[in-house]
């Protein structure tokens, strides 16, 4: 291809490019999507504020209806305590529901915009990229993987929600017995241990179910797309066997996932009943030489059952932190995978003249060459 030019201008140039800049940690890059709803965050902050404050407010109301009003016979507190308590419970309904709502518009408006940029890489890759992968795997990325990012708001509010109400509980119990509260918390730096050791089994878990998923969701698309040639060859069974084979494997590792989240819960509910033990054994022989009131004993002992949920919570972190780091790790391996072809974005002025040649032009998918030495 040629012709006569007053002059050769600059045309589009393409060819090969290698990205080797390092990027950032997958979580502080994964909380960069979350930064545009930092005013919405710091609501649902103030709003977990006032919500983890309950617990211990109603902890100190058993105190206070156990040794004031029943003992004492108080008549007008005991009028005014079913109206608090209903109020205390309505405020936790409300602050549920508005704080969820917040979150959650937060949630969907980073896996939104996630997918998005997920999609338009897919756009922009080139052919022999999209030939090596099944497109059954590509959109299990689209899906699966971007939805799990989901889990890092949950962990994001659980990191905040559970450590205040954590917090609240001890304040409360530290203020009706400091001995009994000191001698309650001893065992608690022991449930980081269970924590970490299952946070790091369910990740690799996650990660593997996504990737398996993906590849169940590649043979099934394979598959019922070229059900003509399947049924054409016989080859049901074998597709059959591919897709069983898949298919428990994701069985197994979603049982294994499950019981890395699973297990945290029981353990730390074991350490912490050592220190309810400890607490009952000792407060109860206060009780009895008159140094702490029977009700304050009890509401001391909800407190620290109370406690229980703050505690799953903060391993809750983890799970939900893992679960959402394991499918952005799948996501910004796509996101940061340069194209084979790239435009320089040099354009040709249209009023200028211009000729094109090809000199040994090779080409090919990536499954062998399609053109080769074209001039």
């Amino acid at each position: 291809m040629g012709g006569t030019a007053a002059a050769m201008v600059p045309v589009r140039h393409i060819g090969r490019t290698r990205v080797n800049a390092p990027k950032a940690p997958v979580v502080h890059r994964l909380l960069g999507y979350f930064r545009p709803h930092r005013s919405r965050f710091f609501l649902a902050l103030v709003l977990m504020s006032v919500q983890s404050a309950i617990p211990g407010v109603l902890v100190l109301l058993v105190q206070r209806v156990l040794d004031d009003v029943l003992i004492r016979q108080d008549h007008k507190m005991l009028a005014a305590l079913p109206f608090l308590v209903v109020g205390l419970y309505l405020t936790n309904g409300v602050i549920t529901v508005v704080r969820g709502m917040l979150t959650r518009t937060i949630a969907w408006d980073v896996i939104t915009r996630l997918r998005q940029e997920l999609f338009a890489q897919y756009l922009r890759l080139d052919v022999a990229w999209h030939q090596a992968r099944p497109t059954g795997h590509l959109l299990a990325r689209l899906t699966n993987d971007v939805n799990n990012i989901q889990y890092g708001v949950s962990g994001i509010v659980t990191a905040v929600q559970k450590p205040l109400t954590l917090i609240g509980l001890l304040a409360a119990a530290l203020y009706m017995n400091p001995q009994l509260t000191a001698l309650a918390v001893v065992a608690l730096p022991i449930v980081g241990w269970p924590i970490a050791r299952f946070g790091r089994r369910l990740r690799e878990n996650v990660r593997q179910s996504l990737d398996n998923l993906a590849q169940l969701s590649a043979v099934s698309g394979e598959t019922l797309n070229g059900i003509r040639v399947v049924q054409a060859y016989g080859a049901q069974a074998a597709r059959l066997r591919r897709f069983d084979t898949d298919n428990q494997t994701q069985r197994k590792l979603q049982l294994q996932a499950f019981l890395a989240q699973l297990l945290p819960g029981p353990v730390i509910e074991a350490i912490a009943a050592l220190g309810v033990g400890a607490v009952l054994w000792v407060g109860g022989e206060q009780v009895f030489r008159g140094e702490v009131a029977p009700g304050e004993l009890i509401a001391f002992m909800v407190a620290l059952g109370l406690l229980n949920e703050p505690l799953k919570g903060v391993a809750k972190i983890n799970n939900l932190t893992q679960r959402a780091v394991a499918g952005a790790q799948a996501v910004f391996a796509v996101l940061d995978t340069p194209p084979a072809i790239v435009d320089t974005g040099t354009e040709i002025a249209p009023s200028e003249p211009c000729a094109v040649r090809i000199n040994d032009v090779c080409f090919d998918y990536g499954d062998g060459p399609v053109l080769r030495d074209l001039s």
